[in-house]
């Protein structure tokens, strides 16, 4: 499996309205308080940050339980599902293209015909 375990700067980048469908636009005018109250907490990555208690999200700024649950579920909007690698399986012919495959799904929003797409314009990584 990869590791999807990014580190908080990126919020820098993910919490913008070019990466994110607009469910998540709330969260976009508090990345500056994220990004500084999560690495006074001590959290060096997605992970460190999921394993808060939403009391401790509170804490730096966001306003409600509503934001708190918004901010969980975006911890996980770029995990690629494991079906989607049981896919990869079905529908590759060798295990280079498997890993090929498996690697560009890591990317969000990536299904088996954008990778494909992806695959056959070269990119493997």
């Amino acid at each position: 499996m990869f590791n999807t375990d990014y580190k908080i700067h990126a919020l820098g980048l993910l919490l913008s309205a070019d990466c994110l469908s607009e469910r998540y636009h709330p969260l976009i005018g508090y990345r500056d308080a994220l990004i500084s109250g999560l690495a006074d907490l001590g959290c060096k990555t997605k992970n460190d940050a999921a394993a808060l208690s939403d009391e401790e999200l509170r804490g730096i700024g966001l306003r409600d339980d509503a934001t708190v649950r918004l901010l969980r579920r975006f911890f996980t909007i770029y995990d690629p599902s494991p079906a989607k690698f049981r896919e990869i399986d079905k529908l590759t012919s060798n295990e280079d293209e498997r890993a090929a495959y498996r690697e560009l799904y890591c990317l969000p929003g990536v299904k088996f015909v954008r990778a494909r797409l992806y695959f056959l314009s070269g990119f493997r990584t």
